[in-house]
């Protein structure tokens, strides 16, 4: 099979080019499913008929997409300004943010039980940021939350936002720096500190960051000649240098130099080689890392033998995965049919999603995934 490409728009999928279907799954209450009925769904359903959509992400009890025309959509609950409306009135449908249309990708933290912020990438290399700003998670130089969005400082050179998220957030720039801000516990900024900042900050000096992945615990981060680094809290072997020692500074995970994505969310890390290798470590609660077990990995440790995963995506205890043939899979808890399996059985390795093959991109929330399909 061919290499797998390294890096990763922040928002699965990205902007512009083929337009595909929309599709969503798991617990609902706030509307984060999308069809206007407030029913959680076990299976994943198709929200709309239109093959319109080109990037989504999976928030908390919210939902966000853009379509090919660049107009930015979002639906759920909305009690910190989250969904972008300029309220905070919870929506059960795909609702646009705003008039314009100039939207490249959205990411929005998906820790469950908490209520996080929202950044998102303009085609004019513009970050905004709304929602949440719980120790200065936004970026705004302040803790005050923000219902619509609002530009974080003026510069044009941003490039993807890193995945997941906590209390705070990185995005890397063109030139290949990555800076980050809000909590600085366990040392996620990668600062080498522990330090809280408010405003974006760079992390460290090197130039040649390409994708990015913050957890509760930890963050990872892949670099442009394939190696892969980690930090923060160590608890559950989480970082994946083979222990339990916690880390305020970057380190290495082993000597690979092929790592070509990367995910992560509470206390468990995946990351997919450039031969379509699926590796995962750290916490295995509910079966998560897809080891056949629930035991945890304080390194990365490969799921079967196959070479055909494409892209992953970390849930709070579940995984989601694509194929090379275009098929979904998934794994873990499931007590909110948050895996798309139509049930609520864990499960403690990767089962296919339904039969079928155009699946292009998924994102996890955190109880539940949306993804695009290919009309």
């Amino acid at each position: 099979m061919p290499n797998i490409k390294r890096g990763m728009m922040g928002a699965a999928g990205a902007a512009g080019g083929n337009a595909y279907t929309l599709w969503t799954w798991g617990r609902d209450g706030d509307g984060p499913i999308g069809d206007g009925e407030e029913i959680s769904r076990s299976s994943p359903v198709q929200i709309g008929e239109e093959n319109v959509w080109s990037s989504v992400s999976g928030g908390t009890s919210t939902r966000f997409a853009v379509q090919e025309d660049g107009t930015a959509w979002s639906w759920g609950n909305g009690a910190l300004g989250q969904t972008g409306h300029n309220d905070v009135v919870d929506r059960s449908s795909p609702t646009q943010i705003g008039a314009l249309s100039n939207w490249s990708s959205i990411v929005a933290g998906n820790q469950a039980s908490t209520t996080l912020p929202v950044h998102a990438i303009k085609t004019d290399g513009t970050l905004w940021a709304w929602g949440d700003n719980d120790n200065g998670a936004l970026g705004t130089g302040d803790q005050v939350n923000v219902s619509s969005p609002v530009q974080i400082g003026s510069l044009t050179t941003w490039a993807s936002i890193g995945t997941g998220g906590h209390d705070n957030k990185s995005v890397i720039k063109t030139d290949g720096t990555m800076w980050s801000w809000g909590g600085g516990g366990n040392g996620r900024q990668f600062n080498n500190d522990t330090t809280g900042r408010s405003s974006p900050v760079q992390a460290g000096s090197r130039t040649d960051f390409e994708s990015f992945t913050t957890g509760k615990y930890t963050a990872h981060a892949i670099a442009t000649d394939g190696t892969l680094w980690g930090v923060g809290n160590n608890y559950f072997g989480t970082i994946g240098i083979s222990n339990t020692t916690n880390q305020t500074s970057p380190v290495q995970i082993g000597s690979l130099t092929t790592w070509a994505k990367i995910s992560s969310n509470d206390g468990q890390v995946a990351g997919i080689a450039d031969n379509g290798t699926l590796w995962t470590w750290g916490k295995a609660n509910n079966g998560v890392l897809g080891h056949g077990d629930t035991v945890k990995a304080s390194s990365p440790v490969q799921v079967g033998s196959l070479t055909t995963w494409s892209k992953i995506s970390v849930g709070n205890s579940f995984m989601f995965a694509i194929k090379t043939d275009g098929t979904l899979w998934a794994w873990g808890a499931a007590s909110d049919g948050q895996t798309g399996l139509g049930d609520e059985i864990n499960r403690s390795s990767p089962v296919q999603v339904g039969s079928a093959t155009d699946w292009y991109a998924v994102s996890a929330a955190a109880r539940g995934g949306i993804a695009l399909r290919t009309p």
